[in-house]
């Protein structure tokens, strides 16, 4: 019988998860560091004072991230942003009592909700398109391209940090089904590098 219960510290089945590494001995998988993550909704109009309040900026092309020192913004729709910032500080609460006057606003703290795996290496993009249905080479996705869009049967946000390495947003609950299918992908000898 599987286990239902649910612990939004612990990540179920990933407890033992290590850095995997290809057989090229090159390309890699590991989770990212814990991050802080805030889901936002703007309107345009509300744009520069949302940027204001986090302290990053925020795309101005669908489908592109920023990334500073600071933290990254996803643009993934036409007024919704992934905010992610690293090292977690856990205070982005704070920012969903911000008063943007008669602005329409959503700031939602998702940071239990999320986890990420980094993916680099040469072989990188061949593990991606393994379980994703987007083109993942040049030019059709360029560095700094982020979408929604699936792995397999999980939704993910894709965001292509490097002309090799890659991050792969999911929620938390899907996160064991993605690591089973990376992992087996990294194994398969059929997996090989997309030419450059």
């Amino acid at each position: 019988m599987a286990d239902l219960s649910f612990n939004t510290v612990r990540t179920p089945d990933l407890d033992g998860f290590s850095t995997l590494h290809h057989a090229d001995g090159l390309t890699t998988i590991r989770l990212a560091d814990p991050a802080d993550r805030l889901a936002i909704w703007c309107e345009d109009a509300a744009r520069n004072d949302v940027a204001t309040a986090l302290g990053l900026a925020l795309p101005d092309t669908l489908n592109s991230g920023t990334d500073t020192d600071n933290g990254c913004v996803l643009r993934v729709g036409p007024e919704e942003y992934l905010a992610i910032r690293r090292p977690a500080r856990n205070d982005w609460h704070l920012l969903e009592q911000q008063d943007f006057g008669d602005k329409i606003v959503s700031l939602t703290d998702v940071s239990h909700r999320n986890i990420a795996f980094i993916l680099d290496g040469p072989n990188a993009a061949w593990l991606i398109a393994s379980g994703c249905p987007q083109d993942v080479r040049d030019p059709a996705f360029p560095v700094g391209k982020a979408s929604r869009t699936l792995f397999g049967k999980a939704e993910i946000i894709l965001w292509r940090t490097g002309h090799h390495r890659w991050v792969i947003e999911i929620w938390r609950s899907f996160a064991p089904y993605l690591a089973d299918h990376l992992t087996a992908a990294l194994n398969d000898p059929a997996i090989r590098r997309i030419s450059d």
